[in-house]
């Protein structure tokens, strides 16, 4: 599932995200506008554009195949893939493994700080052990894991931002706790995959996109963040046994 604004401004009333938008703006553009777009919608906001900024919690808009063309022309999308290529060009040619990966004197304080919330998460599977079910797969214990998560997203993600140069950082923490809520499986189906892993890349991206990791170097926000996240996932997948998403055909 993703949960992406597609446009500053929401439809009139009874027309849909798609409909919304010009025929026009399908057209898919030339590479290099695509990449000067991309650049021009990963840049961080500026203090004067973030204080003006329009904090909402994101909405659903991707409901059916036809909208598909409309998220891929948004602003968003092009800050989410250029997000993605930043981040690859980053790993290029470094190793999983060095000191500056396994030494934590070598984070920032903003990467320390992500890696403190991941790790309150990996505490808290250790308080809620899985449940003697007759179903292997799926563990009910998880739902309340989860639920635990949800209700204290929005205060974690104050926490995160107590220190950052914000001028609206309680409205920031509401709209960027619903990317965090949506990283760590379904609560539903008690499953996980590529999709929760796509909301936990978009979280950081819109950290990136409010200026939170200032100057880290962006190798870190793979090789210890994304890492972290993966090992937490690996730990939550072993002790409630969350199914691969879509493997019911979902």
């Amino acid at each position: 599932t993703v949960y992406q604004r597609m446009s500053d401004a929401p439809p009139p009333p009874g027309a849909s995200a798609s409909s919304a938008i010009p025929a026009s703006a399908f057209a898919r553009p030339a590479p290099r506008a695509r990449a000067v777009r991309e650049h021009e919608a990963l840049a961080p906001l500026s203090s004067e554009a973030e204080r003006e900024h329009a904090y909402r919690v994101p909405a659903r808009c991707i409901l059916a195949e036809r909208d598909m063309a409309a998220w891929e022309q948004s602003p968003a999308y092009a800050a989410f893939t250029g997000f993605l290529v930043l981040l690859n060009e980053a790993v290029k040619s470094k190793p999983a493994l060095s000191e500056a990966v396994v030494n934590r004197d070598h984070w920032s304080q903003p990467v320390v700080a992500v890696v403190q919330q991941l790790e309150r998460l990996s505490a808290l599977i250790d308080e809620i052990p899985p449940l003697q079910q007759a179903s292997r797969f799926g563990n009910k214990a998880y739902r309340e894991w989860n639920a635990r998560v949800v209700e204290g997203a929005v205060d974690a993600m104050n926490e995160l931002l107590k220190e950052a140069s914000l001028a609206q950082k309680e409205a920031a923490a509401v709209e960027i706790a619903e990317y965090w809520k949506l990283s760590f499986g379904n609560e539903v189906r008690i499953d996980y995959g590529t999709g929760h892993e796509a909301c936990f890349v978009a979280w950081m991206c819109c950290l990136y996109r409010v200026g939170f990791f200032g100057d880290t170097s962006r190798d870190l926000l793979v090789v210890v963040v994304f890492r972290r996240y993966l090992e937490l996932m690996r730990k939550l997948q072993r002790t409630y046994m969350l199914e691969p998403a879509g493997s019911h055909g979902v």
